[in-house]
């Protein structure tokens, strides 16, 4: 699992009606932009990496967090393998005894193995598809919440 976590603590706590304020208006912006966040991460995998099965995509999700003095979000891909896709691997050895299913995947895409094959070397560039698709939308998380914050009246 890869995740990339936020958290944001208001300096409010003697402040009670404008630190419900706050909470709920950092809520309203955390939410409306996790949701295009995850969108292109996903996104990313598509143009960038092409889709098998669609398993890691549909694993990528956002959770938003009131903790009660802190709004947290965490954008996650929960797939077994997100990892290697997000930070890449080193050339390494994966025998089809571990992913059957890779020899037919090869097969399939014309990459000619021999028969007696035990398996392939494989290195995989990392696609950063987390942390870009975060860096991407930082500057429209800060306006959003910025906005929200302007919004909060006492």
């Amino acid at each position: 699992m890869v995740s990339i976590s936020v958290k944001s603590n208001t300096a409010t706590s003697g402040i009670v009606k404008y630190k419900v304020g706050v909470l709920k208006a950092l809520l309203r912006a955390v939410g409306a932009s996790s949701d295009k966040i995850v969108s292109d991460a996903k996104e990313t995998l598509v143009w960038n990496h092409g889709r098998s099965t669609g398993k890691l995509a549909d694993s990528i999700s956002a959770e938003v967090k009131d903790t009660g003095n802190s709004v947290e979000f965490t954008i996650s891909a929960k797939a077994p393998y997100a990892q290697y896709v997000e930070f890449g691997t080193k050339r390494h050895f994966v025998p089809f005894t571990v992913a059957p299913e890779y020899r037919i995947w090869l097969l399939s895409h014309g990459v000619n193995l021999a028969a007696n094959a035990k398996g392939y070397m494989a290195t995989n560039k990392a696609l950063h598809f987390m942390k870009n698709s975060f860096e991407k939308n930082a500057p429209r998380v800060l306006q959003t919440i910025i906005s929200q914050m302007n919004a909060v009246r006492v």
